[in-house]
């Protein structure tokens, strides 16, 4: 059946309105279903909402609109037309082209003098005799027929504005269209857009389900480069150091790890094999009551001391020389802050030996040995 192909509507502001609607096919060769195809449009004024462009002329104030109506019924052209505030209806006689494919109407009226219009919504519906043929049809009881209503999105005709008086065309994020195919449109919806007024719905990094960055894992939270769905990168990977994964399974992770040194620009998480330690008899100090109070010292100190931490250390005591009985300590401890121990040893002397133990980071050292003297005159 002949079915619209194009709208023309030409407003002339003495009072001149033309609407011409193009079918694909010679209306004259009409099929027996076929009962009726009309076109309709307002002609109206612009309305901004949300800062979209529309032209919704119904809304606006009733002197600001006109309508008109181009079709055919059972093979009769027919027009009509009307304007808003004006008593009684346009007329006028439709002319078809030779070729039987063109429908032309031109609506001539002081009423339409000097409305300033700018934009024009249109619309068609076509009547189809028997059985209904998609599935948005309907029955109309009129004709005895089914109709369906062609929306200006299903049928190709958009709605259009007068030379100089079309708008800035409506930004991505406010267009009605769902510009990049993710199956949401404009803000808020679609997370590529932040405000009404975003040029572009292409959805950040973290959330356009691709592996940007080609590290095997895709968008947030997979992909430990993205911070949140809207991050706009993915890449490049964060170094071993900062990318919030155990990469060498000892559960710690990142600067918590060893291996990492403190240093979240680290490359691995891998532990350092064990290095070499010193362990120093830094003082030995007899007190006044006779005992004695050990100092040592072990290196090296490896940073940060908080991942790196000592274990403990080794000291002896023997009495080699002195009155009274024989004395001799030896104890296992932990290497405190103060690295100081006292000993309640008497008056003697004394061999004092020691080694660290050694831990993950550092070896067991070699023993270190010193004398002293505690409490000399009472040996006179």
């Amino acid at each position: 059946m002949p079915d619209v192909k194009a709208v023309d509507v030409n407003y002339d502001d003495a009072g001149a309105l033309t609407v011409s609607a193009t079918f694909y096919d010679d209306t004259r060769a009409r099929p027996s279903t076929w009962y009726a195809t009309e076109v309709s449009v307002i002609v109206g004024q612009t309305k901004i909402t949300n800062g979209r462009a529309d032209c919704d002329s119904l809304l606006l104030p009733a002197a600001h609109y006109a309508t008109a109506t181009v079709g055919f019924n059972r093979g009769r052209a027919y027009a009509s037309g009307s304007v808003a505030g004006f008593e009684g209806s346009l007329t006028t006689t439709p002319t078809l082209s030779a070729d039987g494919r063109v429908l032309t109407a031109v609506f001539t009226n002081s009423a339409l003098a000097r409305r300033s219009y700018e934009c024009v919504s249109p619309s068609g519906s076509t009547w189809v005799i028997s059985t209904p043929e998609n599935l948005y049809s309907r029955y109309d009881a009129g004709c005895d027929c089914w109709y369906v209503y062609s929306t200006t999105s299903s049928d190709g005709l958009a709605r259009f504005w007068f030379s100089g008086s079309e708008p800035p065309t409506a930004p991505a994020c406010n267009n009605g269209i769902d510009d990049d195919g993710d199956g949401k449109t404009d803000y808020p919806s679609d997370l590529g857009c932040s405000s009404y007024t975003g040029i572009s719905e292409t959805n950040p990094m973290c959330n356009d389900g691709i592996d940007n960055d080609g590290d095997g894992k895709i968008d947030y939270p997979e992909d430990t480069t993205c911070t949140t769905s809207s991050g706009t990168t993915e890449g490049p990977p964060r170094p071993a150091c900062s990318n919030n994964r155990d990469d060498d399974g000892d559960g710690k992770t990142d600067q918590k790890d060893p291996g990492c040194r403190g240093k979240s620009s680290g490359t691995s998480e891998t532990d350092p094999p064990p290095v070499r330690s010193v362990f120093k008899l830094s003082k030995l100090s007899p007190t006044a009551q006779c005992g004695l109070d050990v100092t040592v010292d072990v290196l090296p100190d490896l940073k940060p001391v908080k991942v790196f931490t000592f274990r403990r250390i080794s000291l002896t005591v023997k009495k080699i020389s002195g009155p009274g009985r024989n004395y001799q300590s030896a104890r296992k401890l932990p290497l405190s802050e103060s690295s100081g121990y006292h000993f309640k040893t008497g008056p003697g002397r004394f061999r004092v030996s020691g080694y660290y133990l050694g831990d993950a980071f550092r070896k067991k050292s070699r023993q270190a040995t010193r004398t002293v003297t505690v409490c000399p005159r009472k040996l006179a």
